[in-house]
């Protein structure tokens, strides 16, 4: 048997964090079907109302991942296509994805356990408190927010995840010279992104590199690209870099 990459921010005392493994799956059970729905719904927990103490622990990427390899975070991974993919082409970066849905989340970790990927860890939570309060300052190398929920009607904005608050979260915890990429299919929200990142002296744009042609169904870098691709609707692409401080600052 072999751990199912999957971990849950759970309180065990007032103000006190660990971040256990809780579920087991067959390393080699590869004709095995996903966890059913009533299984997915198993662990309910509110973890984001756990997340809320004034006394938050701080994630030990040693302990998470058992080396001290170069991290990525991925916001909202859905089904986990990213994470599947890019684990394998590059095995000596770790990634952490956060999602708040838990059936999804659970889903991505059946899928990266049957993969057998020793360099990812998936957890359930509100992006933004789990980022404020549990990732250590400058210990992220490339934060990705990949087709974000709109939330079209205004008086759902405030429900976004990317706002100004949550890119200065971001610029705190990557590396200098770290980067966050996005990528949405909505013009008006990438504009909102380009204006907030504008306001934000620590970034800058990063020309994007030349997008290849996906050579098979699952060469996407995510599920939603793979659809709107085929809808043939516009993609909008930025990728932003900390600008790297001295020592002294």
């Amino acid at each position: 048997m072999t751990r199912i990459r999957n971990i849950a921010i759970e309180a065990t005392a007032p103000n006190s964090f660990t971040i256990p493994d809780y579920a087991t799956i067959s390393r080699t059970a590869t004709n095995q079907s996903p966890p059913a729905q009533n299984e997915l719904a198993r662990d309910n927990t509110d973890h984001s109302k756990q997340l809320a103490t004034s006394n938050p622990q701080l994630l030990d990427w040693q302990i998470v991942f058992g080396n001290r390899h170069p991290v990525e975070i991925e916001v909202g991974f859905g089904k986990g296509l990213f994470l599947l993919t890019e684990s394998e082409r590059f095995p000596e970066r770790n990634y952490f994805g956060i999602e708040i849905e838990k059936k999804y989340q659970l889903l991505a970790a059946f899928r990266l356990a049957q993969a057998g990927r020793k360099n990812v860890q998936v957890t359930c939570g509100d992006a933004k408190l789990i980022l404020a309060n549990h990732i250590p300052p400058t210990s992220v190398s490339v934060i990705h927010l990949y087709y974000p929920d709109p939330w079209w009607k205004q008086r759902h904005h405030k429900r976004r995840v990317f706002t100004k608050e949550f890119a200065q979260i971001c610029a705190k915890i990557l590396v200098p010279n770290g980067e966050f990429k996005i990528v949405t299919d909505v013009k008006d929200y990438y504009q909102m992104v380009l204006k907030i990142m504008q306001q934000l002296p620590i970034y800058r744009a990063l020309p994007l590199p030349e997008i290849q042609n996906p050579q098979h169904d699952m060469d996407y870098l995510t599920h939603f690209e793979r659809k709107f691709s085929k809808e043939k609707r516009e993609i909008f692409r930025g990728c932003f870099q900390k600008i790297g401080l001295s020592k002294s600052e």
